[in-house]
């Protein structure tokens, strides 16, 4: 998987290698450009940090 995020559309993106690389998460309408985004190392987890101030965290469970 591949974890993307920028400030053209305040969006992040997660690409899946199973499916081609087409996107399979997508989190938008954020307030501020994403700065940050990196996974656990685990790869079960996944946090975006912006220009808003605030970390999120999110929860990857990949179906079988």
């Amino acid at each position: 998987m591949i974890l993307a995020g920028g400030s053209g559309s305040n969006e992040v993106k997660v690409f899946d290698g199973d499916s081609f690389f087409e996107p399979c998460y997508r989190i938008y309408n954020l307030s501020r450009a994403c700065y940050t985004a990196d996974f656990s190392n685990s790869g079960e987890m996944f946090a975006i940090g912006g220009g808003d101030g605030v970390v999120r965290v999110f929860d990857v469970t990949k179906e079988r």
